[in-house]
């Protein structure tokens, strides 16, 4: 339950009780109005004044405004009411204030003023209407901690006066003592105050995990309850002639004092217990503060460490009399004092410091680097305690790593610019060297159309052959152009449907293949993560090249498939052309390698690198398995990126 519906509650009770009072005076119920017809009554005046504090007590902390304000205004004509009561008394005078509501009848035990409120009563309405009004202002708390200890202790008095029956510790030697109903009224609005607004110091000091919260509920409270009931009873046997009253005082000495020895010793024996834990607890504490790899330490807010750990000695090579009799910035790296005078300011403001970095001088001379973690100033003395992590090899491996990083970025640059200067060579190439190349073949084409008649059959011959090589040597300088490009090239990765690459490639071939016999087995391909227009010029590479190499079979055989294994996608592409044998394979996929002569398979030798570039580009890779006169196996893996799913490219 929460303090507001304790108040809430406390506050419905203290005004029902008024409500039973108001229907005991109007139906002439004297149970009703004093609960004990030989008491006081509580009075009609006091049983309305009682249910309106109660709802302003319920209405205080209300929201909208209009709710507070009404309560404010209630406890503005309780405390009028109270003022103009005590106003009576003090002028000894009638202001008609008692016959407000309801006219009282005859004579009353105990006063001389029937129908009138008690002069307790009255000042206890005044307190409760200035702590109920002040809540939600500035000085809201202040009222409130003195306002409800006052109601307490006035009404645990008078409580306890009608335990023992005596009239005038009931009434504090005033004319009209107050009624026991009211009495019971005023002590639930005092906790109902308190809950309202309660006085968290108090709370905390009530704590039973504290020594003074165990304090108070071992000693102090039953101590208190034990004086009243032995204090009743000594009463009761008096006035039953039991005991005369010297015996009944050393009686109540004896038992009140041995009761309450025998509660100093149970909360000594459970201080004991708590002071043995708090020791445990502490030595834990040194332990690990001893056993600790990182440097821990306390400092106060002057600048001088006042406890360290021996992982400072360990660290720094300094005992621990050198670290405590100096200033600890005589230890930090000039540089650094700056940055570290600003975050030491932090927990002096009372913030936490997290991740500064500094250097300490090692009795070397030497530094290191420290990571530190300070806690705001805690506790009286406000000392701030830290913990610092040798991070001087992390800070070495990140010069480095930094110095590696430099040293990449200016090879990155060194590599573009050579770039640079390749794509302006590959273009010099390609300008410089077609000219001299289209001319040598105009020529060759004029001497064969124009001046036939003039040359043998073996300068015919010789000027095909200057045409053949020309055009040979104007192919090799496109595949080399195409072979430098692709480094520069941009890669597009999306997701490729493979089987439907491999047969739009094949159908592009089918020039290549004439009226070759050519038996084509295409297996479903798992699709792949890449360039579409790149992964084309590797299968184009591929498929030529087992068409080219099956030419000596009177029936070709070119397989291809593909697989995912452990994660990779697998391609491959089979022939039974004339093969090779594999002490050479490593040559096929450098530029211009070639394992035949060109008069007996035309080409560049420039396909393979290719190949090999736009997969290594992919995070791929290629190999190749063969055998003289027995064909040859290609295959290449591709990276897996998630689930992919194919789509016509």
């Amino acid at each position: 339950m929460t303090s507001q519906r304790v108040a809430d509650f406390l506050a419905i009770a203290a005004a029902g009780i008024g409500v039973m009072v108001l229907v005991g005076w109007l139906t002439d119920n004297a149970i009703l109005t004093s609960i004990d017809p030989s008491c006081i009554s509580m009075k009609p005046n006091t049983a309305v004044c009682m249910i309106l504090i109660a709802m302003a007590v319920v209405l205080v902390r209300r929201s909208p405004v209009a709710w507070r304000v009404t309560a404010r205004v209630i406890c503005g004509v309780v405390a009028a009411m109270a003022l103009l009561t005590i106003g009576q008394y003090v002028k000894h005078a009638d202001f008609g204030v008692d016959r407000l509501l309801y006219h009282a009848g005859g004579p009353e035990p105990y006063t001389v003023y029937p129908g009138r409120m008690s002069p307790v009563a009255s000042i206890l309405f005044l307190a409760v209407s200035a702590a109920v009004g002040a809540m939600g202002t500035r000085c809201g708390a202040r009222v409130t901690k003195l306002a409800w200890p006052f109601c307490m202790i006035v009404t645990t008095t008078l409580m306890i006066g009608y335990v023992f029956g005596s009239v005038s510790l009931v009434s504090l030697s005033s004319d009209t003592p107050i009624s026991l109903p009211a009495l019971l009224a005023f002590t639930m609005l005092g906790v109902a105050i308190f809950a309202v607004h309660p006085d968290r110091s108090l709370l905390s000091a009530l704590n039973p995990s504290t020594p003074g919260g165990l304090l108070w509920r071992g000693l102090l409270i039953p101590a208190l309850l034990v004086l009243v009931v032995v204090g009743w009873l000594r009463v009761q046997a008096e006035m039953a002639g039991l005991i005369d009253m010297r015996f009944g005082v050393a009686l109540f000495t004896v038992l009140v004092g041995a009761f309450i020895v025998v509660l100093a010793g149970r909360t000594a024996m459970t201080l004991n217990r708590m002071d043995a834990e708090r020791e445990r607890i502490a030595a834990e504490r040194d332990r690990y503060f001893s056993s600790s790899l990182d440097l821990v330490c306390v400092a106060d807010l002057n600048g001088r460490f006042l406890r360290v750990n021996p992982a400072w000695g360990r660290t720094l090579g300094f005992s621990d009399d050198e670290l405590l009799s100096r200033p600890f910035m005589d230890f930090i790296h000039p540089d650094d004092r700056e940055k570290t005078i600003a975050a030491y300011d932090s927990p002096a403001q009372g913030h936490e410091v997290t991740a500064l970095e500094n250097r300490y001088r090692r009795k070397d001379g030497t530094y290191v680097w420290l990571n530190w973690n300070a806690t705001a100033p805690t506790g009286p003395d406000r000392l701030i305690y830290a913990a610092a992590r040798d991070v001087t090899e992390q800070k070495t491996h990140e010069e480095h790593r930094r110095a590696l990083t430099a040293a990449l970025e200016h090879s990155v640059e060194e590599a573009r610019a050579a770039n640079k200067e390749l794509e302006a060579f590959s273009y010099s190439v390609s300008h410089d060297l077609r000219a001299p190349l289209r001319a040598i073949d105009g020529f060759a084409r004029i001497l064969t159309s124009e001046h036939a008649s003039q040359l043998d059959t073996e300068g015919h011959r010789l000027l095909d052959v200057v045409r053949e090589n020309s055009g040979r040597m104007g192919q090799l300088i496109d595949d080399l152009l195409q072979f430098s490009r692709l480094g520069r090239k941009d890669i597009e990765p999306r997701t490729v449907d493979m089987t439907a690459l491999v047969h739009r490639t094949v159908e592009r071939l089918r020039p290549d293949m004439g009226d070759r016999k050519i038996a084509l087995h295409l297996h479903p391909l798992p699709p792949a993560s890449g360039d579409a227009a790149l992964l084309e010029v590797v299968w184009t590479n591929l498929l030529s090249n087992a068409i080219k190499y099956t030419r000596p079979r009177a029936e070709a055989q070119i397989e291809v498939s593909g697989e995912i294994v452990d994660g990779h996608r697998v391609y491959r592409v089979r022939d039974n052309g004339v093969g090779f044998d594999m002490q050479y394979a490593q040559k096929l996929f450098g530029v211009f390698q070639r394992l035949h002569p060109a008069t007996e398979f035309e080409g560049t030798g420039v396909g393979l690198a290719l190949v090999q570039r736009i997969l290594h580009r992919h995070g791929g890779r290629v190999w190749v398995d063969a055998k003289p006169d027995q064909g040859a196996v290609f295959e290449f893996e591709l990276p897996t990126e998630g689930g992919v799913h194919a789509v016509p490219v």
